[in-house]
Parts: structure tokens; sequence; C-alpha cells
């Protein structure tokens, strides 16, 4: 499904509850592209996040972090479709947890991958949303 920006951030606040982070479920002031050459604005490609895409927030830490954020599927890699690639996030209605989101504005779960750098990805993302909780 090919999709516009009006269509595709109007899915995306849709999704996300009106603007939360899919990543740490804080306000999200942005929408971010896992892959930003194909497919830009399907719902697939997109996620709701926090910060800018400079060192703040989580676009900041996925900006500043793409190894990791490649194997947490917050980056898709060009020539792979977004739609199989499942995100390690916190959707707003459901646990952190590996999911598919689909280009109609959709969470479902998909089982987690098993690689070698998987659990030290998930281990980085967790140390960013720990320095980002409120004392």
């Amino acid at each position: 499904m090919s999709t516009n920006e009006h269509a595709g951030r109007a899915l995306v606040d849709r999704r996300s509850e009106g603007g939360r982070c899919e990543v740490c479920g804080r306000l999200g002031t942005n929408v971010h592209h896992r892959m930003r050459q194909a497919r830009p604005w399907n719902g697939a490609n997109l996620l709701r996040v926090c910060g800018a895409g400079n060192a703040s927030g989580c676009h900041g830490w996925i900006e500043t972090h793409p190894g990791y954020a490649g194997v947490l599927g917050l980056i898709v890699l060009r020539g792979h479709d977004p739609a199989t690639v499942p995100v390690f996030c916190k959707p707003v209605l459901f646990d952190r947890g590996w999911w598919l989101p689909d280009d109609e504005g959709m969470w479902h779960l998909a089982d987690r991958i098993t690689t070698f750098i998987s659990d030290e990805a998930v281990a980085a993302l967790q140390d960013h949303l720990e320095s980002r909780r409120s004392p």
C-alpha cells in the first residue's frame, strides 16, 4: 500500500494514540522512517518517536546508534521490506517486545530474532530508556 505524507502521518498518529513514542512511551514529536529510501510514508516504515534526529530522545538514540538500531529493526536496510522486519519497541497498548507494524496502522506480535548481537542491542536500548526515566 503506497501512501502520501499526510496519510502516513495520520496513520502513525492513530496508531500511537495521538503521539506517544513507540520506543519509550513518552510524548512523541517526530515521525521516524525505518527505511529512508523505499515506501517512505507507509505505516510499516514509520514510527512515532520522541526527540529529534540529532542527539535527543529516542530519535537521537536511533540516529547515533545505527548498528544497534538496525538489529532492533528501528532502522531497515534498503532492499528489505519494513513489513517483514520486526522492531523491538513498546506499542502504546502492548508490552515491549518484538512487533511488526503493518501498512494499515496495526501491530502484530513477531517472533524474536535470535542473533548474536540482539541481546547486546536490547541492553543498549534499555540503558537509553533507563537514562530517560525521571528521578
